[in-house]
């Protein structure tokens, strides 16, 4: 059986032979496909000799050129239906048994020669990206070492449990102070500066570590736990004698739970009474 397309092929090299005025007596086929259409030709063009070349042709076109053949096709069959000896003819070269379509096997052998380009471009991108956020988590990492020294320096205690809650509270309320600034609020002083100026007055033989902080300015409210009464007592006494601070009470004062040490809550105003008022 032969192929559909091959009769098209036929039909339309008949077409485009009838064209030329003087026929050459000899007409030779060649490339991939032409083994296959030789005796159909022969037929076809009757008085004409078809020769099947021997070896592969000296030019063998690609896929992506039989858009181009078919476009030249086009006016050679249009010259037989405009003398009216032929109806309107239906062009078609197939090219060296290409059946599929031309721009879509252009575009897959692109695909193909682009691909590990493509691919090794997506490599090194995420490469790329996985270092910048290795960098900016080491980054990340020393402000973070940075920050638990400056607000440890401040606030002594164990590096979890309350007194970790502590600086935790400090940041928040640090952040919300510079946030305000920045929109045109009030400047204060702000918390951290608050207990800088605590733990410049206090020394370091005295035991005491915080469990919560309030800051409402210049009104500043703390709850910890000291090693003894006399300690707490010795805490309000320095906090007092400092100008910074006014109106210094302790409340609630009583053996911690466990019998260990005793819990307090320590008040303050920043700032003397005058500058207060």
């Amino acid at each position: 059986m032969r192929r559909t397309d091959d009769d098209v092929f036929v039909r339309n090299v008949g077409w485009s032979l009838r064209t030329i005025e003087r026929l050459p007596d000899r007409i030779v086929a060649g490339g991939s496909r032409a083994s296959d259409v030789v005796g159909t030709l022969a037929e076809s063009l009757a008085g004409l000799s078809v020769e099947h070349l021997p070896f592969d042709p000296p030019v063998e076109l690609e896929p992506a050129a039989a858009p181009g053949w078919r476009g030249l096709a086009a006016p050679l069959g249009l010259v037989l239906a405009m003398s009216g000896n032929l109806a309107a003819p239906t062009i078609d070269f197939p090219v060296a048994g290409h059946d599929g379509e031309p721009a879509a096997a252009e575009l897959g052998d692109t695909a193909r020669r682009l691909g590990p380009w493509a691919a090794a471009a997506s490599l090194l991108g995420l490469s790329a990206l996985g270092l910048d956020q290795a960098h900016l988590g080491m980054q990340a990492g020393r402000l973070q070492r940075h920050a638990d020294s400056v607000y440890g320096s401040v606030v002594s205690g164990p590096a979890s449990g309350p007194g970790q809650r502590v600086k935790l509270e400090l940041r928040v309320s640090e952040l919300e102070n510079r946030n305000a600034e920045s929109a045109g609020g009030q400047v204060r002083t702000s918390p951290l500066t608050v207990l800088s100026k605590m733990s410049s007055v206090v020394p370091a033989d005295i035991e005491v570590e915080f469990e919560s902080y309030n800051y409402d300015p210049p009104n500043v409210r703390l709850r910890g736990q000291g090693a003894t009464f006399e300690t707490v007592t010795r805490l309000q006494q320095l906090l007092d004698a400092e100008t910074d601070f006014s109106d210094v009470a302790v409340s609630d004062v009583r053996t911690a739970p466990g019998g260990v040490g005793v819990v307090f809550e320590l008040r303050f105003r920043i700032g003397s009474d005058s500058s207060s008022a």
